[in-house]
């Protein structure tokens, strides 16, 4: 074997490890978390609208919160599947600039408990989960692990990344406080689209959507 061919072997089997490497990297990162307690995936329900499937996650009451871009503002083909069951579901406030959008079920068929709204957005660099439904698949559900990078206006940016069918689902602190929704979102450079990140609302601009009022006629 001359040095050349030597050689050659040598970086094959060098990308070899390191392609093998990456492809259990990709594949754990979609893999659920279990040192994240069940009760922070508990409230995270999958959703099919006329745009497909989505996640959301359950406020209390009835209500669910999502993205706006998860369903259409008068779809009246919503539905929520809650353990066993497929729940009928009505938007009760809906806001495209915010992106956000809150769906009411039926209270008496849900036997969950309310979150907790935190109060103010993560601190730097701290450790956060975001669940939702691997694209949009009712059987799907996932944990990612991030931390928090910063905000600009009314978005929040993580050092990591989800895919579709993660939007509308909640990203928890480590008290088990809802912090924001999440979405997907591709960086675009020199008109080419990048790797997907990891992105939120901002605590702010969830609150304040919160407050705006209801939509008439929003019954399930």
């Amino acid at each position: 074997m001359n040095k050349i061919s030597y050689l050659f072997i040598r970086l094959f089997c060098l990308i070899a490890v390191c392609l093998f490497t990456s492809c259990i990297t990709l594949k754990g990162s979609y893999i659920e978390d279990i040192q994240v307690p069940d009760y922070y995936k508990t409230n995270t329900l999958n959703i099919k609208s006329a745009v497909g499937s989505s996640s959301s996650v359950y406020l209390g009451n009835g209500y669910l919160l999502t993205c706006a871009h998860a369903v259409h503002k008068n779809d009246n083909t919503l539905r929520v599947n809650y353990k066993d069951e497929i729940l009928l579901a009505a938007i009760v406030k809906y806001n495209k600039k915010l992106d956000l959008a809150l769906l009411k079920v039926d209270k008496s068929k849900v036997k969950l408990n309310s979150v907790v709204i935190a109060q103010s957005d993560p601190q730097k660099y701290e450790t956060l989960h975001a669940i939702g439904y691997f694209h949009g698949l009712p059987d799907m559900l996932r944990v990612r692990t991030m931390k928090f990078v910063g905000s600009l206006y009314d978005n929040n940016y993580y050092e990591g990344y989800v895919v579709p069918g993660f939007s509308g689902g909640p990203v928890f602190n480590s008290k088990g406080e809802l912090v924001a929704v999440s979405y997907y979102k591709h960086n675009t450079y020199d008109g080419q689209k990048t790797v997907p990140i990891m992105m939120s609302f901002t605590n702010k601009a969830v609150r304040e959507f919160l407050e705006l009022p209801l939509l008439t006629g929003g019954q399930p």
